[in-house]
């Protein structure tokens, strides 16, 4: 006898996780765009630290997303045929990846001039 699992709570989870680390992302691409304005005007070389800290916790929440993404497409095939046919799936048209989508985020966001090295 199984225990209890079910592939809709599973689906369920990691549509939840998605959300939970693009908000994560929202909020920390937020704090990290004041963090580099005021480390600006301040030569605080913590500042600096935290941001390119900050840039690679968020390369690994948009990669940990990508993966969850890609989970749930082979756990929900039959939603992209619904897509296709009228139908939503899970990802927003400027989200889903048939359509150029950025798995909720853009490119653009990581801090341009913030050395990771």
């Amino acid at each position: 006898m199984a225990l209890g699992f079910k592939p809709v709570d599973t689906l369920q989870q990691l549509h939840q996780e998605r959300l939970r680390l693009l908000n994560a992302v929202n909020h920390l691409q937020q704090s990290n765009a004041a963090l580099e304005e005021e480390s600006q005007s301040d030569p605080d070389p913590e500042l600096r630290d935290a941001v390119r800290e900050n840039v690679l916790v968020l390369a690994k929440y948009r990669t940990k997303v990508t993966e969850i993404e890609e989970e749930l497409q082979l756990l929900e095939p039959a939603s992209q045929g619904h897509a296709q046919h009228g139908q939503h799936s899970h990802l927003s048209s400027t989200q889903h990846p048939s359509n150029g989508g950025t798995h909720g985020f853009p490119d653009d966001e990581i801090m341009p001039d913030a050395d990771v090295t």
